[in-house]
């Protein structure tokens, strides 16, 4: 019944909301993130956690964005897993019609994962880098729903992963 009650809530808040107007050229947001760690060699490792973003429009269609991301996550049951990192680029946007805002952006910057089974513990740090591409629908004046996707390279203990990122969120201008 909650479930129910939560998406008539949404439904109503997204019908007949107005396209986004830049009132400001600062955005932040915050959400859900998924990262499926995906190690050349060993196996795939999903992490949970949540992201950070904020944003500076400087030219119409163009951004500066920085994100903060932190996951955690358990393989094989017995290591404890926690990635964090920090990220900015440039992010392109293009109105994909009403209620809606698409962009890409590529981003570069720093990831941290560390692996801890009991008193054991090991922690890398990575140059990390990466495109993406989203989407807004716009819910009110000033919040949006968000959907994107990263595909973050990363280099730890000598291998290279390459892996994609979701987040689900919301956009406060």
């Amino acid at each position: 019944m909650q479930k129910m009650i939560f998406f008539v809530a949404v439904a109503a808040m997204l019908q007949g909301a107005p396209v986004l107007a830049q009132t400001s050229p600062f955005a932040w947001s915050a959400g859900y993130s998924s990262y499926k760690l995906r190690p050349e060699s060993g196996t795939n490792e999903q992490m949970n956690g949540y992201a950070l973003g904020g944003e500076y429009t400087c030219h119409p269609g163009w951004a500066m964005e920085v994100d903060f991301n932190h996951q955690t996550g358990t393989e094989a049951d017995a290591i404890s897993l926690r990635q964090q990192g920090v990220m900015a680029g440039l992010k392109s946007t293009w109105t994909a019609g009403g209620k809606y805002q698409g962009f890409t952006h590529f981003l570069i910057g720093r990831e941290q994962l560390r692996a801890s089974s009991g008193p054991e513990e090991d922690e890398r740090t990575s140059f990390a880098y990466g495109p993406g591409i989203g989407m807004d629908l716009t819910m009110t004046s000033h919040l949006s729903a968000r959907g994107q996707v990263d595909f973050i390279i990363t280099h730890y203990s000598g291998k290279t992963q390459g892996s994609p990122a979701l987040f689900v969120g919301l956009v406060y201008r």
